[in-house]
């Protein structure tokens, strides 16, 4: 909103806005369409990172296992705008689809709402209220994903120790356990021996 394109079409808007308003008014206005806008950019922004980061990590839902290419000339993506008219396993997942009504739905219901000076419906209800919904959505899924994953990389960094400690009969401890489930085997065999022997002496 910066670029000169941007400042020469405000100038010109100031110019028609003012045949029947005042120039204070005219600017005052334009320029809350503009902050506004803004403010819904750096909220979608800080969302897209953290929808990126997701998929480049390979945390989405079905990343791995069961997210299908979409149809050519496509490219899988992150939010991407296919999600609106193609679904298949799980791409997208509940996280990119979320992503695209962001930024392609929500964000520009409220630059209209701000654009067209509708407050109440646009503007908030429809605009700012569902941008925030929208993130928030995305901030849950990338808690829940995360947390998800760091259990599974501590569930199998625990099996694979318990798969090395039990092969490793160097250890302390698993030479008293192999000594102790020798001894009772030797206990046993030597009972059992004992046994037989008795049944087989002869009564007299």
């Amino acid at each position: 909103l910066d670029h000169p394109w941007f400042k020469d079409r405000q100038e010109a808007w100031v110019t028609t806005c003012t045949n029947c308003h005042s120039e204070s008014f005219a600017r005052a206005m334009l320029s809350q369409i503009d902050n506004g806008t803004k403010q819904g950019l750096a909220v979608e922004q800080e969302a897209k990172k953290v929808v990126n980061a997701l998929y480049d990590e390979g945390l989405l839902v079905g990343q791995k296992t069961n997210r299908p290419a979409p149809p050519a000339p496509e490219k899988d993506a992150a939010g991407g705008f296919y999600g609106l008219f193609w679904a298949k396993g799980n791409n997208p997942s509940a996280v990119d689809r979320v992503y695209t009504e962001m930024w392609e739905h929500d964000l520009i219901k409220l630059y209209k709402g701000l654009a067209h000076l509708n407050p109440g419906n646009y503007t908030y209800s429809n605009g700012w209220a569902k941008l925030i919904g929208d993130y928030a959505e995305i901030m849950d899924a990338d808690t829940q994903l995360r947390e998800k994953a760091a259990l599974e990389k501590r569930v199998a960094k625990l099996e694979g120790k318990l798969k090395t400690s039990f092969l490793d009969f160097n250890s302390n401890t698993n030479q008293a356990a192999l000594g102790g489930v020798g001894g009772g085997l030797l206990l046993l065999g030597t009972l059992g021996f004992a046994l037989s022997r008795r049944r087989e002496k002869p009564t007299e």
